[in-house]
């Protein structure tokens, strides 16, 4: 089980049934503030700052909100195998900003009585007449922005992976000292535990948590996404890796955690790369699962210079590029392309993003898009979704074949009906009605979990011991093969041999055990990801070297260890493996197709389901 608060910190509050206590006498010595989100909000006496004008008129008297969430969270063990899974998987996501770091455009409400000039997560934390009101914003914001019913739906419709942005003053007051959140650290006395409540919340679920440091000790980018109004940018790096050093030690050993983003977007410069050398020659040596952890960096606009650090380095490190695009001409600190033709993704940023991912071979993810087009291109059209549509179904498309995941901004915010930054209101309009998709094959959600994991569950990988070589993987079957294949096969056969062909030469029983074990054991990996929650795997180059370590290590498959000492042994075991998993996926994706929908008779699910499992690849 792990403490997840800091070590020496010591809690201001008394902890009853899950919930803050305060005492009568300091409710009578407070005054009130205005409604927020439907829910009044409380002033201390004697704490507005008069110079603020905007806490002037911050208005009637209610009681102070208590977060209702635990503020110890236990996570739960460990769980190795799962985590591989979750961390290895193609990310299907959505961003859950808004949610622990504050910019006014996404949650105007909050920002009612902040401190001017109103735009950042201190203005807010500066203003609202005091300390304890300020934390009665937030803590109620925090409990109720986002809740469990959220992530049940979206792993309802095939989300598995969200991003989390945080800012370092999640952490707690221990970590504001000394920095712009000083004066206001009484604000986040209770803000870790929201943390991981939200990572507790996803693991019930089925949903990965990618954390993402948006705001660093003295910022990383002058932005308000950092944190901090005033525009500067004068990261204090000591204080960014105690960060990181905090959440590396609790977070690398929650199962549902699938990585850790360094920094959001930070400023491109030449002492960068220096930072990261020595911030990730720290982590590493903190524990044995921070060794081998993703680490995300995302390139701050300078794409193809992060890409080339990245590849001068031989630890699990995964890029994190934000791919936006506005039509108007106007300044971006994105993609800013002027195109005659609104709705169509343009080719250059592509190719720089596909190019990036086969250099760091696919160790890539898309980690913020949308679907944003000015309002002046969409004039011209008579239905202003069809070209949004039309480019988010090609961001979707290019994202998925050229990279690892994509994390759509953002899931919800106080606007999602003045445009389209909100993934919850667009789901059905200009973005699918859902993600359940499975090797480009969509899954009927009437389809029922139990039937589909059955049915992978029992798929059986066919023999390649006759007819291989150690340089011809099998021949792909086409759909008319495998049809003919099947009236072939026995019902009840379960593991059928693929065809002979001419093409094919004898080789040796080692050589074919080697062949044989490294193609069962990509098939069996496709089942074992498909089986939870329809995941595939993706990061393969790094899963794929990862499981030759652990072969040869005698950690897994002992009976294979003396077939992988030499390099091209290795060479051989990466293209059976990879023939395995592929032709597995194609037997699954066909289960998708077969299997029925409740509605249908068991008789013809039956019939169905075992003419699948017993058709060779």
């Amino acid at each position: 089980m792990l403490g997840l608060i800091p070590a020496n910190f010591t809690p201001l509050v008394s902890l009853t049934n899950n919930t803050l206590m305060t005492t009568s006498m300091d409710l009578m010595s407070q005054t009130t503030g205005p409604v927020v989100s439907g829910v009044p909000v409380l002033m201390d006496t004697g704490v507005v700052d008069s110079s603020n004008t905007s806490t002037k008129s911050c208005g009637p008297t209610t009681p102070f909100y208590h977060t209702k969430t635990p503020l110890i969270a236990v996570l739960p063990p460990f769980d190795h195998d799962l985590a591989v899974i979750y961390r290895h998987r193609r990310q299907r996501s959505v961003n859950l900003g808004g949610w622990f770091v504050h910019e006014s455009w996404m949650t105007p409400s909050l920002f009612r009585c902040a401190k001017e000039p109103k735009t950042a997560e201190l203005d807010l934390a500066s203003g609202w007449g005091g300390i304890r009101q300020a934390r009665s914003v937030l803590e109620h914001h925090w409990d109720t922005f986002i809740t469990e019913k959220d992530f049940a739906y979206l792993q309802s419709i095939g989300i598995n992976t969200v991003r989390i942005p945080i800012g370092y003053w999640m952490l707690g007051p221990e970590f504001c000292a000394g920095t712009a959140f000083d004066s206001v650290a009484g604000v986040y006395i209770n803000a870790w535990s929201q943390i991981t409540n939200a990572i507790n919340m996803a693991a019930s679920h089925g949903i990965g948590v990618l954390i993402d440091l948006h705001g660093a000790p003295g910022s990383q980018n002058g932005k308000a996404s950092s944190g901090t109004s005033d525009g500067t940018s004068f990261m204090d790096t000591a204080a960014t890796k105690n960060v990181l050093t905090f959440l590396s030690e609790r977070l690398t050993q929650v199962s549902n955690v699938i990585g850790i983003g360094l920094l959001n977007e930070p400023t491109p410069s030449a002492s960068m790369d220096e930072f990261y050398d020595d911030l990730l020659a720290a982590l590493r040596e903190l524990c044995p699962l921070a060794a081998e952890f993703p680490y995300y960096i995302q390139d701050g606009y300078a794409l193809t210079s992060t890409a080339q650090y990245m590849e001068s380095r031989v630890d699990w490190l995964i890029l994190d590029h934000h791919s936006y695009f506005t039509y108007d001409g106007g300044s971006s600190s994105a993609n800013t392309v002027s195109n005659t033709s609104p709705s169509q993704v343009p080719a250059t940023p592509l190719t720089m993003i596909q190019d990036a991912s086969e250099m760091l071979h696919n160790n890539m993810i898309i980690g913020e898009f949308s679907c944003l087009i000015s309002k002046a291109k969409l004039i011209q059209y008579s239905n202003p979704l069809a070209p949004e549509k039309k480019m988010c179904y090609q961001q979707l498309e290019a994202y998925a074949s050229m990279t690892n995941g994509y994390h759509f901004w953002s899931y919800t915010g106080e606007s999602c009906d003045k445009g389209n930054w909100c993934f919850k209101s667009e789901v059905g309009n200009i973005l699918p009605p859902d993600f359940m998709v499975y090797n480009g094959q969509r899954i009927n959600q009437e389809t029922t979990t139990a039937e589909l994991r059955s049915s992978i569950s029992q798929l059986v990988a066919p023999s390649t011991r006759k007819g291989v070589t150690s340089s011809l993987p099998p021949l792909s079957l086409s759909r008319r093969t495998i049809s003919r294949k099947r009236r072939q096969i026995s019902e009840l056969s379960s593991s059928p041999a693929l065809p002979e062909d001419p093409k094919y030469i004898n080789i040796t029983e080692s050589s074919g055990s080697l062949l044989q074990d490294s193609y069962s054991d990509g098939f069996a990996v496709a089942k074992l990801f498909a089986q939870e929650n329809f995941s595939e795997l993706g990061f393969v180059d790094h899963y794929i070297s990862e499981r030759i370590k652990l072969i040869r290590s005698g950690s897994i498959l002992p009976q294979m260890g003396k077939f992988l000492a030499r390099d091209q042994d290795a060479a051989d075991y990466s293209v059976w493996f990879l023939r395995g998993l592929r032709d597995g996926e194609k037997l699954i994706t066909m289960a998708i197709q077969e299997i029925p929908t409740k509605g249908m008779e068991k008789r013809r699910m039956t019939r169905n389901l075992r003419r699948i499992l017993n058709a060779p690849s």
